[in-house]
Protein backbone atom coordinates (compact mmCIF):
# COMPACT_ATOMS: atom_id res chain seq x y z
CA UNK A 1 0.00 0.00 0.00
CA UNK A 2 0.97 3.91 -0.44
CA UNK A 3 -0.05 5.47 3.02
CA UNK A 4 0.97 9.55 1.95
CA UNK A 5 1.49 11.93 4.69
CA UNK A 6 3.02 15.38 4.99
CA UNK A 7 6.91 15.84 5.24
CA UNK A 8 7.28 19.64 3.87
CA UNK A 9 12.72 18.43 5.90
CA UNK A 10 17.12 10.13 18.07
CA UNK A 11 20.32 10.23 16.12
CA UNK A 12 22.42 13.35 14.86
CA UNK A 13 19.63 14.99 12.75
CA UNK A 14 16.15 14.80 11.99
CA UNK A 15 15.19 12.15 8.95
CA UNK A 16 12.29 11.90 7.03
CA UNK A 17 10.50 9.42 8.46
CA UNK A 18 6.63 7.35 9.02
CA UNK A 19 4.67 7.64 12.23
CA UNK A 20 5.66 3.99 12.62
CA UNK A 21 9.30 4.60 13.34
CA UNK A 22 11.10 3.79 9.72
CA UNK A 23 13.16 6.66 8.35
CA UNK A 24 13.81 6.74 4.68
CA UNK A 25 17.18 6.00 3.18
CA UNK A 26 18.66 4.03 -0.16
CA UNK A 27 20.12 0.32 0.52
CA UNK A 28 22.52 0.48 -2.52
CA UNK A 29 24.50 2.82 -3.86
CA UNK A 30 25.40 4.38 -6.82
CA UNK A 31 21.38 5.48 -6.89
CA UNK A 32 20.11 6.45 -10.56
CA UNK A 33 18.08 8.98 -11.63
CA UNK A 34 16.54 11.36 -14.53
CA UNK A 35 15.81 14.71 -15.53
CA UNK A 36 12.77 15.72 -17.54
CA UNK A 37 13.64 15.92 -20.83
CA UNK A 38 11.55 19.48 -20.49
CA UNK A 39 13.47 21.28 -18.57
CA UNK A 40 12.15 24.09 -17.53
CA UNK A 41 10.51 26.73 -20.04
CA UNK A 42 12.06 29.55 -17.82
CA UNK A 43 15.60 28.71 -18.65
CA UNK A 44 16.73 29.15 -22.69
CA UNK A 45 20.29 27.25 -22.65
CA UNK A 46 19.50 24.63 -20.85
CA UNK A 47 22.06 25.75 -18.07
CA UNK A 48 19.37 24.01 -15.47
CA UNK A 49 20.67 20.38 -16.33
CA UNK A 50 23.88 20.91 -15.46
CA UNK A 51 22.51 22.83 -11.96
CA UNK A 52 21.27 19.50 -11.17
CA UNK A 53 24.08 17.33 -11.93
CA UNK A 54 26.25 20.05 -9.75
CA UNK A 55 23.50 19.71 -6.97
CA UNK A 56 23.74 16.10 -6.84
CA UNK A 57 27.50 16.09 -7.23
CA UNK A 58 27.59 18.32 -4.20
CA UNK A 59 26.66 15.37 -1.61
CA UNK A 60 29.15 12.81 -3.81
CA UNK A 61 31.76 15.51 -2.20
CA UNK A 62 31.19 14.54 0.92
CA UNK A 63 34.33 12.46 2.20
CA UNK A 64 32.32 11.15 5.08
CA UNK A 65 29.43 9.84 3.49
CA UNK A 66 29.07 7.27 1.22
CA UNK A 67 27.09 8.42 -1.45
CA UNK A 68 26.78 8.17 -5.10
CA UNK A 69 24.66 8.55 -7.56
CA UNK A 70 24.35 7.75 -11.39
CA UNK A 71 22.79 10.51 -13.94
CA UNK A 72 20.94 8.45 -16.66
CA UNK A 73 20.04 11.09 -19.02
CA UNK A 74 16.82 12.51 -19.64
CA UNK A 75 13.10 11.02 -19.31
CA UNK A 76 10.54 12.66 -21.78
CA UNK A 77 8.19 12.36 -18.29
CA UNK A 78 7.32 15.57 -16.17
CA UNK A 79 5.40 13.64 -13.32
CA UNK A 80 6.19 12.55 -10.23
CA UNK A 81 4.04 9.22 -10.29
CA UNK A 82 5.54 6.60 -8.26
CA UNK A 83 6.43 4.59 -11.26
CA UNK A 84 10.06 3.32 -10.43
CA UNK A 85 11.66 6.42 -11.92
CA UNK A 86 13.82 8.74 -9.83
CA UNK A 87 12.78 11.98 -12.06
CA UNK A 88 13.67 15.66 -11.05
CA UNK A 89 11.05 18.10 -13.14
CA UNK A 90 10.98 21.52 -13.75
CA UNK A 91 7.35 21.38 -15.19
CA UNK A 92 5.01 18.46 -13.29
CA UNK A 93 1.82 21.54 -13.17
CA UNK A 94 -0.53 18.09 -11.65
CA UNK A 95 0.93 18.68 -8.60
CA UNK A 96 -1.11 20.69 -6.14
CA UNK A 97 1.10 23.22 -5.83
CA UNK A 98 1.03 25.94 -2.92
CA UNK A 99 2.07 29.31 -3.48
CA UNK A 100 4.76 29.52 -1.07
CA UNK A 101 6.55 26.48 -2.02
CA UNK A 102 9.73 26.12 -4.07
CA UNK A 103 9.89 22.46 -4.42
CA UNK A 104 8.77 19.35 -3.40
CA UNK A 105 11.02 15.79 -2.69
CA UNK A 106 8.45 12.51 -3.27
CA UNK A 107 10.01 9.86 -1.44
CA UNK A 108 8.88 6.23 -1.97
CA UNK A 109 9.63 4.09 1.29
CA UNK A 110 8.98 0.57 2.70
CA UNK A 111 7.13 1.95 6.38
CA UNK A 112 8.80 -1.19 7.85
CA UNK A 113 12.16 -0.75 6.62
CA UNK A 114 12.74 2.87 5.69
CA UNK A 115 14.52 1.51 2.24
CA UNK A 116 13.52 4.01 -0.31
CA UNK A 117 12.44 2.75 -3.86
CA UNK A 118 11.73 5.87 -6.03
CA UNK A 119 12.07 9.19 -5.01
CA UNK A 120 11.27 11.96 -7.17
CA UNK A 121 11.96 16.17 -7.04
CA UNK A 122 9.63 18.53 -8.67
CA UNK A 123 10.09 22.26 -9.04
CA UNK A 124 7.51 24.58 -8.80
CA UNK A 125 6.58 26.06 -12.61
CA UNK A 126 4.93 28.59 -11.29
CA UNK A 127 7.98 30.15 -9.18
CA UNK A 128 10.85 32.37 -10.97
CA UNK A 129 13.78 30.11 -11.12
CA UNK A 130 17.52 31.08 -12.81
CA UNK A 131 21.01 29.34 -12.83
CA UNK A 132 23.12 32.60 -12.28
CA UNK A 133 21.91 33.39 -9.16
CA UNK A 134 19.64 36.63 -10.96
CA UNK A 135 18.05 38.98 -8.72
CA UNK A 136 14.78 38.21 -7.94
CA UNK A 137 14.94 34.91 -8.83
CA UNK A 138 15.16 31.40 -7.15
CA UNK A 139 18.44 29.33 -7.83
CA UNK A 140 17.88 26.14 -9.38
CA UNK A 141 21.28 24.84 -7.94
CA UNK A 142 20.67 25.80 -4.37
CA UNK A 143 17.24 24.77 -4.10
CA UNK A 144 17.92 21.41 -5.70
CA UNK A 145 21.36 20.64 -3.41
CA UNK A 146 18.39 20.90 -0.43
CA UNK A 147 16.25 19.05 -2.28
CA UNK A 148 19.05 16.24 -2.74
CA UNK A 149 18.62 15.96 0.84
CA UNK A 150 15.78 14.91 1.43
CA UNK A 151 15.90 12.23 -1.25
CA UNK A 152 18.47 10.76 0.83
CA UNK A 153 16.70 10.50 3.42
CA UNK A 154 17.51 14.10 5.65
CA UNK A 155 14.51 15.92 6.78
CA UNK A 156 14.89 19.42 7.58
CA UNK A 157 16.69 20.61 9.99
CA UNK A 158 16.31 23.30 12.87
CA UNK A 159 19.70 24.93 12.32
CA UNK A 160 18.48 28.13 10.11
CA UNK A 161 21.97 28.33 8.59
CA UNK A 162 21.93 24.72 6.96
CA UNK A 163 21.28 24.16 3.68
CA UNK A 164 18.54 21.80 4.79
CA UNK A 165 16.34 24.56 6.86
CA UNK A 166 13.65 24.83 5.12
CA UNK A 167 13.84 28.45 3.83
CA UNK A 168 15.26 29.64 1.22
CA UNK A 169 16.05 33.43 -0.15
CA UNK A 170 15.28 34.77 -3.61
CA UNK A 171 18.33 35.57 -5.70
CA UNK A 172 20.95 33.86 -3.40
CA UNK A 173 23.45 31.01 -3.91
CA UNK A 174 24.00 30.52 -0.30
CA UNK A 175 22.35 27.08 -0.17
CA UNK A 176 24.82 25.47 -2.84
CA UNK A 177 27.59 25.39 -0.33
CA UNK A 178 26.97 22.29 2.99
CA UNK A 179 27.40 23.31 6.10
CA UNK A 180 28.48 20.60 9.16
CA UNK A 181 24.96 20.45 10.32
CA UNK A 182 24.29 18.76 6.48
CA UNK A 183 27.21 17.01 6.31
CA UNK A 184 27.22 15.30 9.89
CA UNK A 185 23.72 14.34 8.78
CA UNK A 186 24.38 12.64 5.67
CA UNK A 187 27.62 11.25 7.09
CA UNK A 188 25.56 9.19 9.80
CA UNK A 189 22.94 7.71 7.35
CA UNK A 190 25.63 6.47 4.86
CA UNK A 191 28.81 6.15 6.69
CA UNK A 192 32.37 6.44 5.38
CA UNK A 193 35.52 5.79 6.79
CA UNK A 194 36.18 6.77 10.47
CA UNK A 195 36.20 10.59 10.83
CA UNK A 196 38.03 12.04 13.99
CA UNK A 197 34.57 13.19 16.02
CA UNK A 198 33.48 12.53 19.50
CA UNK A 199 29.67 12.69 20.82
CA UNK A 200 28.02 14.23 23.50
CA UNK A 201 24.98 12.83 25.66
CA UNK A 202 22.74 13.62 28.26
CA UNK A 203 18.95 14.33 28.73
CA UNK A 204 16.71 17.05 28.85
CA UNK A 205 14.08 17.43 31.40
CA UNK A 206 11.23 20.07 32.90
CA UNK A 207 10.65 20.33 36.51
CA UNK A 208 12.12 16.56 36.89
CA UNK A 209 10.09 15.06 33.82
CA UNK A 210 11.62 14.35 30.48
CA UNK A 211 10.88 16.52 27.33
CA UNK A 212 10.40 15.16 24.19
CA UNK A 213 10.88 16.61 21.08
CA UNK A 214 13.32 19.40 22.25
CA UNK A 215 15.85 20.38 19.43
CA UNK A 216 19.33 19.77 21.41
CA UNK A 217 22.69 22.34 18.99
CA UNK A 218 26.03 21.90 20.13
CA UNK A 219 27.40 25.28 19.87
CA UNK A 220 31.39 25.19 19.31
CA UNK A 221 33.98 27.46 21.09
CA UNK A 222 32.89 30.72 18.78
CA UNK A 223 29.59 30.64 18.86
CA UNK A 224 28.51 28.28 15.98
CA UNK A 225 26.21 25.77 16.13
CA UNK A 226 27.31 23.15 14.25
CA UNK A 227 25.04 20.07 14.97
CA UNK A 228 22.14 18.96 16.54
CA UNK A 229 19.26 16.05 17.78
CA UNK A 230 15.77 15.99 18.93
CA UNK A 231 15.72 14.31 22.25
CA UNK A 232 13.63 11.08 22.34
CA UNK A 233 10.60 9.95 24.27
CA UNK A 234 12.27 9.68 27.27
CA UNK A 235 14.22 13.05 27.09
CA UNK A 236 17.48 11.30 26.02
CA UNK A 237 20.15 13.01 23.41
CA UNK A 238 23.04 12.08 21.31
CA UNK A 239 24.78 14.79 19.25
CA UNK A 240 27.24 12.31 16.91
CA UNK A 241 29.59 13.63 14.42
CA UNK A 242 30.78 16.15 16.99
CA UNK A 243 34.09 17.62 15.85
CA UNK A 244 36.88 17.66 18.63
CA UNK A 245 37.21 21.04 20.56
CA UNK A 246 35.39 22.88 23.33
CA UNK A 247 31.19 22.88 23.00
CA UNK A 248 28.28 23.89 24.61
CA UNK A 249 24.53 22.69 24.65
CA UNK A 250 21.60 23.92 24.32
CA UNK A 251 17.86 23.12 24.37
CA UNK A 252 15.23 25.03 22.64
CA UNK A 253 11.58 23.92 21.58
CA UNK A 254 10.55 23.53 17.73
CA UNK A 255 7.69 26.03 17.46
CA UNK A 256 9.69 28.65 15.84
CA UNK A 257 10.46 29.65 12.91
CA UNK A 258 10.72 25.52 12.56
CA UNK A 259 8.29 23.64 14.00
CA UNK A 260 6.87 20.62 13.53
CA UNK A 261 4.59 20.93 11.03
CA UNK A 262 7.93 21.83 9.17
CA UNK A 263 9.21 18.43 9.59
CA UNK A 264 7.86 14.12 8.50
CA UNK A 265 5.83 12.29 10.64
CA UNK A 266 8.48 10.72 12.97
CA UNK A 267 8.56 14.09 14.61
CA UNK A 268 4.77 14.72 16.03
CA UNK A 269 3.64 15.97 19.52
CA UNK A 270 6.86 17.58 20.41
CA UNK A 271 7.21 19.63 23.96
CA UNK A 272 7.59 23.16 23.57
CA UNK A 273 6.70 24.63 27.01
CA UNK A 274 9.96 25.67 27.78
CA UNK A 275 12.14 27.58 26.84
CA UNK A 276 15.52 27.95 25.40
CA UNK A 277 18.34 26.38 27.92
CA UNK A 278 21.94 25.91 28.19
CA UNK A 279 23.57 23.05 29.95
CA UNK A 280 23.11 22.52 32.94
CA UNK A 281 20.41 25.10 33.38
CA UNK A 282 21.43 28.36 32.13
CA UNK A 283 19.53 31.37 29.86
CA UNK A 284 22.58 32.48 28.05
CA UNK A 285 25.76 31.21 26.39
CA UNK A 286 28.33 32.86 28.32
CA UNK A 287 26.78 30.72 31.77
CA UNK A 288 26.55 27.64 30.03
CA UNK A 289 28.94 24.12 30.60
CA UNK A 290 31.61 23.80 28.32
CA UNK A 291 33.09 20.06 27.83
CA UNK A 292 36.15 19.30 25.61
CA UNK A 293 34.61 16.76 23.09
CA UNK A 294 37.82 14.25 21.77
CA UNK A 295 37.92 11.87 19.28
CA UNK A 296 36.47 8.78 19.38
CA UNK A 297 35.27 9.56 22.89
CA UNK A 298 31.69 10.36 24.18
CA UNK A 299 30.99 13.04 26.70
CA UNK A 300 28.09 11.65 29.50
CA UNK A 301 25.80 13.91 31.70
CA UNK A 302 25.39 16.62 29.86
CA UNK A 303 21.77 17.29 31.26
CA UNK A 304 19.80 20.09 30.19
CA UNK A 305 17.42 21.06 33.05
CA UNK A 306 15.15 23.24 31.05
CA UNK A 307 13.89 26.42 32.28
CA UNK A 308 10.68 28.13 32.07
CA UNK A 309 9.30 29.35 29.16
CA UNK A 310 9.17 33.42 29.05
CA UNK A 311 8.39 35.81 26.11
CA UNK A 312 12.06 36.25 26.04
CA UNK A 313 13.19 33.32 24.72
CA UNK A 314 15.89 33.32 22.02
CA UNK A 315 14.59 32.65 18.60
CA UNK A 316 16.38 32.58 15.16
CA UNK A 317 14.97 33.62 11.85
CA UNK A 318 15.75 34.10 8.39
CA UNK A 319 14.34 36.74 6.77
CA UNK A 320 12.62 37.41 3.21
CA UNK A 321 12.80 33.49 2.79
CA UNK A 322 10.03 31.01 1.45
CA UNK A 323 9.34 27.62 2.65
CA UNK A 324 12.09 25.28 0.12
CA UNK A 325 10.09 22.30 -0.13
CA UNK A 326 6.87 21.07 0.88
CA UNK A 327 8.10 17.19 0.77
CA UNK A 328 5.85 14.47 0.55
CA UNK A 329 6.20 10.68 1.75
CA UNK A 330 4.40 8.32 -0.22
CA UNK A 331 5.37 5.55 1.66
CA UNK A 332 5.18 1.36 0.67
CA UNK A 333 4.85 -1.07 3.25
Amino acid sequence: KRDWSSDVCSSDLTRVGSSSGAFAHWANMPVPYFISAEGSSQILNDSEFAAVQDAFQTWTNVPTADVRFNYLGTAAITRGAGDGVNLVSFEDRTFPWSSGTLAVTLNYFSSSTGITSEADILFNPNQVWSTSGESGRYDIQGILTHEVGHFLGLDHSGIVSSVMSPFGGIGVVDLRTLQYDDIAGVSEIYPRGNPAVGRISGTVTLDGQPVRGAHVVGVDSVGTPLVATVSGADGSYTLRLVPPGAFRVYAEPLDSPVNESALSEAYRNLSTNFGTTYAPNASTLAAGRTVQVAAGSTVTGMNIQALPRTASDRKSTRLNSSHVSESRMPSSA
